[in-house]
């Protein structure tokens, strides 16, 4: 858990949690699979709540608050709504 808070840089142009992310799904950041990713957001929102995600204790915990704002995203009447 502590290389995931320290998020070194482990290539020249990479950090740890991009390098691990670009073994376990074909990743880059310019060039990415949109559909896949969308798919799998219910599962990668689930997985993210196991972790911590209180804002205050991130800095200090490996986790995240993304999984709250794409829940609330996914409630707004705008997202909702049909054009």
């Amino acid at each position: 858990m502590s290389k995931l808070l320290e998020n070194n840089y482990v290539t020249k142009n990479k950090k740890f949690t991009e390098h691990e992310l670009s073994k376990r799904i074909p990743y880059k950041k310019n060039k990415y699979n949109a559909d896949f990713l969308v798919s799998r957001l219910n599962l990668a929102i689930k997985n993210e709540a196991k972790y911590c995600e209180d804002i205050d204790s991130l800095m200090q915990h490996v986790g995240s608050n993304l999984g709250k704002l794409f829940k609330m995203i996914m409630k707004s009447p705008q997202h909702t709504s049909s054009p």
